[in-house]
Order: structure tokens, then sequence, then C-alpha cells
């Protein structure tokens, strides 16, 4: 069981990772089909591009992390894997309300950047 975690945890940190080069790279809101998308996000190019840069940010730096640590747990003990793997989780739905929380501090209702 716990080879089966090790594989699905270094398969999601792989894709932690690539999927946060790829927000990274997002140099405009012309297809948003690839990215975070939500509707603060998508409210205008600006939001677009602090949301995708944050919190693809935050996905590599866990996916690095994760990857790490899921190889390291494959040659210690299985309940280290599961934690892994369950921070992985928690850690992809934080990025999601963290960046949320970020684009309402930093933007109005209308997608423009607010008066500090």
């Amino acid at each position: 069981m716990s080879e089966i975690i090790s594989i699905v945890g270094i398969i999601t940190a792989v894709s932690l990772i690539l999927g946060g080069y790829v927000m990274c790279g997002i140099k405009d809101n012309t297809d948003t089909s690839i990215g975070f998308r939500t509707e603060k996000s998508l409210k205008s190019n600006e939001t677009w591009l602090f949301a995708n840069h944050l919190c693809g940010k935050i996905w590599i730096v866990t996916g690095i992390s994760s990857l790490v640590s899921i190889i390291i747990s494959m040659f210690l003990t299985d309940v280290l894997s599961f934690i892994v793997f369950a921070l992985q989780t928690f850690m992809m739905i934080f990025s999601a309300v963290y960046v949320e929380i970020k684009l309402k501090d930093n933007f109005d209702e209308n997608g423009r950047y607010k008066d500090k």
C-alpha cells in the first residue's frame, strides 16, 4: 500500500512542479483554458497574472519539497509517505484559498490594483 501512496505522491509532486512552471510562465489572459481560473482571477489581465504567478510559485515550492520528502520517506516509514501525500493535498487547497485572499487584498471589484 505504501508503494502506491509513494507513486501517487511522486506523480502529484511532479504535476505540481510542472503546473507551477506553466502558471508562472503565463504572460496574458488571452488563453484562460490553463491556469488559476476563478471569478476574481478572470476580472482583468492584472488579476490573472497576479493569481497565476503567485499560485505557480506556491505549487513549485510545494512540489519540490514534497518530492524530496516522498523520496526520503520511501526509505524510512510508510506513515511518512501518507503524511506527505496529505500535506500535498492540503497545500493545493491552501494555495487556492491564499491566492483568493491576496486577490481580494490587492484588487478592487473591477480587477484594478487598490490604492495603498
